[in-house]
């Protein structure tokens, strides 16, 4: 008798997380004016063909700049901390700190299912942190919030661009 393969959790996927982040922009672009891009890689494309690694999941273009967005989650790992070298790898590093040296704002989006929480963090912070073989910084996410307040607090404060730059 043949076993069916294990079926991933949606934090495993990806996929899930990412749609929420798809939706929070949907809900701002009601406000705002936005276009968001998704960039694929063998596995956002669903594994079938090699396609290389990109700098992100998406970029999101709004007023007074672009995004550079990396969406990553976990059903075990209570913050970005607990996992960086493991799930941040050293091209999306090195990406992160290119786009941040071009003056736009990049940033790595957490999801744990430890508490429905999600982290914030700057994409240069984590960039030069994996770099660096360093661990993130206590509290160094730009904020931390349960699922229901991310749309408002992307809102406020990443697409203000004010704490991005």
């Amino acid at each position: 008798m043949t076993s069916l393969p294990k079926q991933k959790s949606r934090t495993q996927d990806g996929k899930w997380f990412e749609a929420k982040y798809v939706d929070a922009v949907a809900v701002i672009g009601k406000k705002v004016p936005v276009s968001n891009i998704r960039l694929y890689d063998t596995t956002s494309a669903g594994g079938g063909a090699f396609i290389p690694e990109v700098d992100g999941d998406f970029i999101t273009a709004f007023p007074g700049g672009a995004l550079l967005v990396e969406c990553k989650s976990s059903e075990k790992h209570e913050s970005l901390r607990s996992c960086l070298s493991a799930n941040v790898s050293t091209g999306q590093a090195a990406s992160h700190r290119l786009w941040h040296r071009t003056g736009n704002p990049c940033i790595f989006l957490f999801y744990t299912e430890i508490g429905d929480m999600v982290e914030c963090w700057h994409g240069f912070t984590v960039g030069t942190h994996r770099a660096e073989g360093k661990p993130l910084p206590k509290e160094g996410w730009l904020f931390r919030c349960k699922l229901s307040e991310m749309t408002e607090l992307l809102k406020n404060t990443v697409f203000s661009l004010s704490i991005c730059r």
